[in-house]
């Protein structure tokens, strides 16, 4: 919302949801618009249209958490392809540092 006044503008907010399906779901049904992360944009695909936010001020944070000890070949597949596809995108830190 923040985000929202810093720009000038003040929406009305009549639905609400945390599930991201969810709120592509109701702005493809004509329920307004949403600000969604880029990863979303191919739901709904045809029914939605999907723009970037020029100069983005807004940021998240994403964690990538599993028990140190399992052992699950899946486990540790995931993480190396985490490491090897998402993790570079976001390239702000030293990652090996954190592994």
């Amino acid at each position: 919302m923040n985000g929202c006044y810093q720009a000038g503008f003040y929406p009305k907010v009549v639905q609400e949801t945390q599930e991201l399906p969810t709120v592509i779901s109701l702005v493809s049904a004509g329920m307004g618009v949403a600000l969604v992360p880029a990863s979303m944009q191919y739901v709904f695909k045809n029914k939605v249209v999907y723009r970037d936010i020029q100069n983005n001020p807004f940021t998240t944070t994403t964690a990538l958490a599993w028990k140190s000890d399992n052992l699950s070949p899946t486990v540790h597949a995931f993480i190396d392809l985490m490491k090897k596809s998402v993790i570079p995108l976001f390239n702000q830190h030293d990652w090996n540092d954190l592994f």
